[in-house]
């Protein structure tokens, strides 16, 4: 924390990575985890029955949990970027393990929690990104604004620019004032519905634990147990919502007559996406194709 504070670490913080398994155990088994691993010249060494090191080519990685059947957690002190790397690299290439990935809807669960769980003076921290990738960009048309551009350019490059609607941006303050504020921006700028880091401060010491939309988790508090302890409370509340949400809508197949094999039925329920304001013809036929 002395580090933190006088912005000079001298060694980094410790992150968190969480991957889902397909079907869990029944198919992504230790043993099917260590052989895709495998194929990466990453080894797992077992600790005990769910705690695994995890060992590069030339070093110590982190270390691996098996925090349920379906999610694994890999700690690690490596730097951001190296880890962040690593991490892609193995979900793009196996159909087996994939990001855990918190959606704006699943944010909006866990702020009420961090209002719910911490003082309203603590600080907090919320990112917001917003991109309309299904937008098709309009290119400028205005001749003088053109000129303008081309006569800035230094270097002689002219490129053409494409505008649409993109916002990233972070709040850091109090929990209290946060809480207060946050609905009306909301209702003034859609963007605030997404949210794609939360910090939880931390009960224990200073600082807090920040999730990422993408399963990764930053401790930037005094202990790991503390960081261990939020990172089972999100995983749970994760598979809870992915629990109802397949229960509703996942097809299961089931005995339509007495006679086993003869005839099977689907059983589930559409998604249906409803949107809270019109989509123009192009965006929506951009997003179909």
């Amino acid at each position: 924390m002395e580090e933190l504070d006088g912005r000079n670490l001298k060694r980094p913080v410790v992150k968190t990575h969480l991957w889902e398994l397909l079907n869990g155990r029944a198919t992504c088994t230790t043993e099917r985890l260590s052989a895709v691993l495998a194929r990466h010249n990453i080894r797992l060494k077992p600790i005990d029955d769910t705690l695994y090191r995890v060992s590069g080519p030339q070093r110590h990685v982190g270390f691996l949990e098996r925090l349920t059947p379906r999610i694994v957690a890999l700690y690690s002190t490596q730097p951001s970027n190296d880890l962040l790397k690593l991490s892609h690299r193995i979900v793009l290439t196996t159909p087996d393990i994939d990001h855990v990935w918190l959606s704006g809807l699943t944010f909006a669960v866990l702020w009420d929690l961090v209002v719910k769980l911490s003082r309203p003076n603590r600080f907090t921290q919320l990112v917001f990104t917003h991109d309309s990738i299904f937008t098709i960009d309009d290119q400028a048309t205005d001749s003088d604004d053109e000129d303008a551009m081309v006569g800035e350019a230094g270097d002689g490059d002219i490129q053409d620019i494409y505008e649409r609607r993109a916002t990233r941006f972070r709040l850091v303050d109090r929990v209290g004032l946060l809480q207060e504020k946050l609905t009306r921006l909301q209702e003034l700028y859609t963007p605030f519905y997404a949210i794609s880091q939360v910090r939880f401060p931390s009960p224990v010491s200073r600082g807090g634990h920040d999730f990422w939309h993408d399963g990764r988790v930053t401790n930037r508090s005094a202990s790991f147990r503390d960081h261990r302890s939020h990172v089972l409370y999100v995983v749970r509340i994760y598979e809870q919502l992915l629990r109802s949400t397949e229960e509703r809508a996942w097809y299961s197949i089931e005995e339509s007559i007495d006679i086993p094999g003869q005839f099977r039925k689907i059983v589930g329920a559409p998604v249906v996406i409803r949107f809270s304001e019109p989509l123009p013809q192009e965006v929506f036929d951009h997003w179909i194709q």
